[in-house]
């Protein structure tokens, strides 16, 4: 079956659970009415950028998700058409054209969703978390089943990640400390790592699954290299670098996945041999002291790097040695940057309200 078939099918099984599910499509309490955040777009590499946050309802009127405080946004795999959005109040929300339109599902439509993931082998099995719970569903989110609660009620699961090679390896970070670790689809769990440190994020190396990271919050980066049996810290060659142990994110070169982007609140990083060294990456004039919310390279040529402050969107086509930066079209922070694998020039921003 070709991709464009089985794309089709997909976007025709998308509509057919909307119908199917009752599904009233309401955005809950935090997400409703107007603003200037939720999705933005620009079709030409951040030159310009539109905002994209139509919602429709079941009677046939709009909503909009211009309020909604995005923490992640993810892309099947398979079809990039398809983004999953995990959100701070208003549960799991998708597209399926791209982000012309947006959807919820009949469960997970209301709360906080830390993390989203959909299977490499599937675009129908999805996990999400949402508190101290991880939910799946087999059927492109119609109905969801619980396969993993962690006791503790207060302790939140921050980040999930499925194995590319091996659907059924599936690891979760807890904010207690903890990486767990499931080889049969969810069905059981071990604990692989513990530390102090307050886990937020998971990353799987693209062509060599052995390969985990795992970010803290004030701890910087560990690495496994070898499915989560043994793990070192990433930071200790950064010491000299005041702030570069709390984290902000972490860029894999999907081409050439030991070429890694580091943001953390020195500023950036660049690793070419999987984190052993770090570079720091000069930012734009007078912003070295400024908070870094998001970055992201380029899928298709590693010299184009993006990331954004509070009021900024900064490109780099040289890698990191000079910058074009421009103002950002809204008020709330990007602190999610997502770029089109197959077609680069397609950039989207998520935004979240700024913290006080």
């Amino acid at each position: 079956m070709t991709i464009f078939r089985k794309s089709l099918l997909f976007l025709l099984f998308i509509l057919l659970l909307l119908i199917l599910s009752g599904c009233t499509i309401k955005i809950g309490s935090g997400g409703i009415g107007s603003g200037d955040g939720g999705v933005w777009r620009s079709d030409d590499k951040g030159k310009t950028w539109v905002q994209k946050v139509d919602l429709p309802l079941s009677d046939g009127k709009k909503s909009s998700i211009a309020s909604v405080n995005i923490r992640r946004m993810v892309f099947d795999a398979k079809d990039y058409k398809v983004i999953y959005l995990a959100t701070e109040n208003n549960g799991l929300i998708f597209t399926a054209d791209g982000g012309e339109t947006w959807r919820q599902f009949a469960q997970l439509n209301k709360g906080r969703v830390r993390s989203v993931a959909v299977a490499p082998d599937s675009q129908c099995v999805l996990y999400a978390a949402a508190e101290n719970k991880l939910f799946k569903s087999n059927d492109c989110g119609r109905h969801w089943e619980n396969p993993y609660f962690h006791q503790n009620t207060q302790t939140v699961l921050t980040d999930i990640a499925i194995d590319p090679r091996n659907s059924s390896v599936i690891y979760i970070s807890v904010a207690s400390g903890e990486i767990l670790k499931s080889i049969n689809s969810g069905s059981t769990w071990q604990t692989i790592f513990q530390t102090s440190g307050v886990f937020i994020d998971l990353f799987i190396d693209p062509k060599n699954s052995s390969i985990i990271y795992a970010a803290t919050t004030k701890n910087g980066v560990f690495k496994s290299a070898d499915g989560g049996q043994n793990w070192l810290s990433l930071a200790d060659n950064l010491k000299s670098y005041g702030g570069s142990r709390e984290y902000r994110a972490l860029i894999i070169n999907p081409v050439n996945p030991a070429n890694l982007v580091l943001v953390s609140l020195y500023g950036l990083f660049k690793s070419g041999d999987g984190g052993q060294t770090w570079a720091p990456i000069n930012l734009i004039a007078g912003s070295q002291s400024t908070v870094v919310y998001a970055a992201a390279i380029n899928p298709q040529n590693s010299n184009e790097i993006y990331y954004t402050t509070g009021a900024a969107f900064l490109k780099s086509t040289d890698g990191g040695r000079t910058w074009l930066s421009q103002r950002l079209p809204f008020t709330k922070i990007a602190n999610r940057i997502l770029i089109n694998p197959a077609k680069p020039n397609i950039i989207y921003l998520g935004a979240i309200k700024p913290q006080k």
